[in-house]
Protein backbone atom coordinates (compact mmCIF):
# COMPACT_ATOMS: atom_id res chain seq x y z
CA UNK A 1 0.00 0.00 0.00
CA UNK A 2 1.31 3.45 -0.98
CA UNK A 3 2.29 6.34 1.41
CA UNK A 4 -0.95 8.37 -0.49
CA UNK A 5 -3.20 5.33 0.40
CA UNK A 6 -1.96 5.66 3.92
CA UNK A 7 -2.40 8.36 4.78
CA UNK A 8 -5.72 8.81 3.31
CA UNK A 9 -7.25 5.64 5.43
CA UNK A 10 -5.75 7.54 8.33
CA UNK A 11 -6.98 10.46 7.61
CA UNK A 12 -10.36 8.72 8.10
CA UNK A 13 -9.46 6.57 10.86
CA UNK A 14 -8.13 10.03 12.55
CA UNK A 15 -11.79 11.71 12.08
CA UNK A 16 -13.42 8.40 13.52
CA UNK A 17 -10.69 7.88 16.58
CA UNK A 18 -9.92 10.87 17.93
CA UNK A 19 -7.38 10.94 20.84
CA UNK A 20 -7.83 14.05 22.99
CA UNK A 21 -4.52 15.14 24.16
CA UNK A 22 -3.75 18.57 26.10
CA UNK A 23 -3.48 21.48 24.55
CA UNK A 24 -0.52 23.74 25.26
CA UNK A 25 -1.68 26.88 23.81
CA UNK A 26 -5.04 28.30 22.99
CA UNK A 27 -4.15 28.25 19.16
CA UNK A 28 -2.75 24.18 19.36
CA UNK A 29 -4.55 21.61 17.87
CA UNK A 30 -4.52 17.89 19.19
CA UNK A 31 -5.62 15.04 16.84
CA UNK A 32 -4.56 11.47 16.99
CA UNK A 33 -1.72 11.55 19.30
CA UNK A 34 -0.24 14.75 17.47
CA UNK A 35 -0.55 18.23 18.50
CA UNK A 36 0.09 21.07 15.77
CA UNK A 37 0.57 24.63 16.32
CA UNK A 38 -2.53 25.34 13.79
CA UNK A 39 -5.40 22.85 11.75
CA UNK A 40 -6.17 26.00 9.19
CA UNK A 41 -3.20 27.43 7.29
CA UNK A 42 -3.98 30.79 4.77
CA UNK A 43 -1.78 32.21 2.31
CA UNK A 44 -1.18 34.85 -0.18
CA UNK A 45 0.89 35.17 -2.88
CA UNK A 46 4.89 34.65 -2.18
CA UNK A 47 3.81 33.89 1.83
CA UNK A 48 4.99 30.91 3.56
CA UNK A 49 4.46 30.09 7.43
CA UNK A 50 5.79 27.31 10.34
CA UNK A 51 3.67 25.11 11.14
CA UNK A 52 5.07 23.06 14.45
CA UNK A 53 4.11 19.75 15.27
CA UNK A 54 4.54 17.98 18.55
CA UNK A 55 4.12 14.20 19.94
CA UNK A 56 4.11 13.00 23.15
CA UNK A 57 7.18 13.25 24.88
CA UNK A 58 9.55 11.04 24.80
CA UNK A 59 8.51 9.98 21.34
CA UNK A 60 11.04 11.29 17.97
CA UNK A 61 9.87 14.04 15.50
CA UNK A 62 11.78 12.75 12.69
CA UNK A 63 9.77 10.15 12.15
CA UNK A 64 7.33 13.05 11.19
CA UNK A 65 6.36 13.54 7.41
CA UNK A 66 3.56 15.65 5.88
CA UNK A 67 1.93 14.64 2.90
CA UNK A 68 0.88 17.43 0.78
CA UNK A 69 -3.16 16.63 -1.24
CA UNK A 70 -2.56 19.27 -4.25
CA UNK A 71 1.02 20.40 -4.24
CA UNK A 72 -0.14 22.60 -7.03
CA UNK A 73 -1.76 24.61 -4.09
CA UNK A 74 0.97 24.82 -1.71
CA UNK A 75 4.61 23.21 -1.02
CA UNK A 76 5.55 21.97 1.96
CA UNK A 77 9.82 21.86 3.54
CA UNK A 78 10.56 20.10 6.34
CA UNK A 79 12.54 22.30 8.21
CA UNK A 80 14.25 19.76 11.36
CA UNK A 81 12.96 18.08 14.34
CA UNK A 82 14.06 18.58 17.92
CA UNK A 83 13.29 15.69 20.89
CA UNK A 84 9.23 15.37 20.11
CA UNK A 85 8.92 18.51 17.89
CA UNK A 86 8.88 18.94 14.61
CA UNK A 87 8.22 22.15 11.93
CA UNK A 88 7.23 22.42 8.55
CA UNK A 89 7.56 25.32 6.08
CA UNK A 90 4.08 25.81 4.17
CA UNK A 91 4.40 28.16 0.62
CA UNK A 92 1.94 29.20 -1.60
CA UNK A 93 2.35 27.82 -4.61
CA UNK A 94 -0.96 28.39 -6.32
CA UNK A 95 -4.85 29.39 -5.79
CA UNK A 96 -7.00 26.95 -4.42
CA UNK A 97 -8.04 24.71 -0.93
CA UNK A 98 -6.32 21.24 -0.08
CA UNK A 99 -5.47 19.50 2.81
CA UNK A 100 -1.96 18.39 4.35
CA UNK A 101 -1.57 15.51 6.37
CA UNK A 102 1.34 15.36 9.07
CA UNK A 103 2.13 11.21 9.76
CA UNK A 104 4.23 9.17 12.27
CA UNK A 105 5.93 7.17 10.61
CA UNK A 106 5.56 3.35 10.75
CA UNK A 107 1.99 4.40 12.24
CA UNK A 108 0.12 6.25 10.44
CA UNK A 109 -2.68 6.44 12.07
CA UNK A 110 -0.84 8.67 14.30
CA UNK A 111 -1.80 11.84 11.84
CA UNK A 112 -2.65 15.23 11.85
CA UNK A 113 -4.88 17.62 8.92
CA UNK A 114 -4.12 20.72 7.75
CA UNK A 115 -6.51 22.53 6.13
CA UNK A 116 -4.74 25.16 3.31
CA UNK A 117 -6.58 27.99 1.72
CA UNK A 118 -3.95 29.54 -0.83
CA UNK A 119 -5.29 32.49 -2.80
CA UNK A 120 -3.57 35.90 -4.66
CA UNK A 121 -5.06 37.76 -1.88
CA UNK A 122 -6.67 36.97 1.65
CA UNK A 123 -9.84 38.18 0.89
CA UNK A 124 -12.30 39.52 4.31
CA UNK A 125 -15.64 40.19 2.63
CA UNK A 126 -18.46 40.20 5.15
CA UNK A 127 -21.98 39.42 4.23
CA UNK A 128 -23.46 42.82 4.25
CA UNK A 129 -21.57 45.99 2.78
CA UNK A 130 -21.89 49.17 3.82
CA UNK A 131 -22.38 51.10 6.89
CA UNK A 132 -24.27 54.10 9.24
CA UNK A 133 -27.47 53.68 7.16
CA UNK A 134 -30.28 50.84 5.80
CA UNK A 135 -29.04 50.83 2.60
CA UNK A 136 -26.61 48.12 1.61
CA UNK A 137 -25.03 45.98 -0.91
CA UNK A 138 -23.48 42.29 -1.28
CA UNK A 139 -20.61 41.10 -3.09
CA UNK A 140 -21.69 39.03 -6.13
CA UNK A 141 -18.18 38.33 -7.28
CA UNK A 142 -15.02 39.39 -7.71
CA UNK A 143 -12.03 38.67 -10.86
CA UNK A 144 -8.41 39.41 -10.67
CA UNK A 145 -6.34 40.19 -13.81
CA UNK A 146 -2.86 41.08 -14.92
CA UNK A 147 -2.06 44.53 -14.45
CA UNK A 148 -0.74 46.02 -17.39
CA UNK A 149 0.85 49.61 -17.93
CA UNK A 150 2.85 50.68 -20.86
CA UNK A 151 6.28 52.63 -18.84
CA UNK A 152 7.88 49.74 -16.13
CA UNK A 153 8.38 52.78 -14.19
CA UNK A 154 5.18 52.73 -13.14
CA UNK A 155 4.62 49.29 -12.27
CA UNK A 156 3.31 49.81 -8.99
CA UNK A 157 0.52 47.34 -9.08
CA UNK A 158 0.56 43.24 -9.68
CA UNK A 159 -3.14 42.95 -10.40
CA UNK A 160 -6.33 45.18 -11.23
CA UNK A 161 -9.38 43.85 -8.73
CA UNK A 162 -12.55 43.90 -10.39
CA UNK A 163 -15.77 43.99 -8.31
CA UNK A 164 -19.46 42.85 -9.07
CA UNK A 165 -21.99 44.03 -6.14
CA UNK A 166 -25.30 44.28 -5.77
CA UNK A 167 -27.50 46.06 -3.77
CA UNK A 168 -29.83 43.83 -1.13
CA UNK A 169 -31.47 46.27 1.45
CA UNK A 170 -32.79 50.32 0.31
CA UNK A 171 -34.64 51.22 3.68
CA UNK A 172 -33.46 54.49 3.99
CA UNK A 173 -35.19 56.47 1.12
CA UNK A 174 -33.84 59.91 2.94
CA UNK A 175 -30.37 58.35 2.03
CA UNK A 176 -30.20 57.51 -1.84
CA UNK A 177 -26.90 56.76 -1.47
CA UNK A 178 -24.36 53.84 -0.68
CA UNK A 179 -20.39 53.17 0.23
CA UNK A 180 -17.67 51.17 2.04
CA UNK A 181 -13.94 51.43 1.99
CA UNK A 182 -11.86 48.75 1.09
CA UNK A 183 -8.58 48.40 2.86
CA UNK A 184 -4.95 46.76 1.84
CA UNK A 185 -2.70 45.22 4.23
CA UNK A 186 0.62 44.03 3.45
CA UNK A 187 2.68 41.26 5.66
CA UNK A 188 3.11 43.66 8.62
CA UNK A 189 -0.40 44.60 8.80
CA UNK A 190 0.03 48.33 7.40
CA UNK A 191 -2.40 50.10 5.49
CA UNK A 192 -0.83 50.24 2.07
CA UNK A 193 -4.38 51.08 0.19
CA UNK A 194 -7.37 52.17 0.04
CA UNK A 195 -10.22 51.75 -2.27
CA UNK A 196 -14.10 53.03 -2.23
CA UNK A 197 -16.85 51.87 -3.54
CA UNK A 198 -20.07 54.09 -4.06
CA UNK A 199 -23.28 54.28 -5.66
CA UNK A 200 -25.40 57.39 -5.73
CA UNK A 201 -28.45 55.32 -7.36
CA UNK A 202 -29.64 52.78 -4.65
CA UNK A 203 -32.03 50.65 -5.82
CA UNK A 204 -32.66 47.03 -4.73
CA UNK A 205 -31.39 44.18 -6.96
CA UNK A 206 -29.34 46.14 -8.94
CA UNK A 207 -25.87 45.41 -9.87
CA UNK A 208 -22.73 47.58 -9.92
CA UNK A 209 -19.27 47.13 -11.13
CA UNK A 210 -16.11 48.83 -9.96
CA UNK A 211 -12.07 48.14 -9.93
CA UNK A 212 -9.18 48.87 -8.47
CA UNK A 213 -5.26 48.41 -8.56
CA UNK A 214 -3.90 45.92 -6.04
CA UNK A 215 -0.38 47.21 -4.63
CA UNK A 216 2.69 44.73 -5.33
CA UNK A 217 2.97 44.05 -1.49
CA UNK A 218 -0.61 43.70 -0.62
CA UNK A 219 -1.14 40.36 0.95
CA UNK A 220 -4.92 40.81 2.32
CA UNK A 221 -8.08 43.15 1.77
CA UNK A 222 -10.94 43.73 3.78
CA UNK A 223 -14.20 45.33 3.40
CA UNK A 224 -16.00 47.04 5.81
CA UNK A 225 -19.47 46.04 6.66
CA UNK A 226 -21.98 45.32 9.34
CA UNK A 227 -23.84 42.22 10.45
Amino acid sequence: MNLKRKLSIALIVAMLFSISLPVSAAENVAMNGIIVSTDTVTLSENLSTTVTAALPAGFDASALTCMVMNPNVVTVTPLGAVGNVASFQFTYTGDGMTTAVIAYTGNEAVCAAINVTCAKLVMEIPKHLGKNHDNYCEMVDYTFEDYHFPWADYQDYKYTLKFTYKCTSYEDEDFSKWGCFGYFYDAAGNVIGKVHLYSSGVSVGRVYHDECNVPYNAVRFKLEGWN
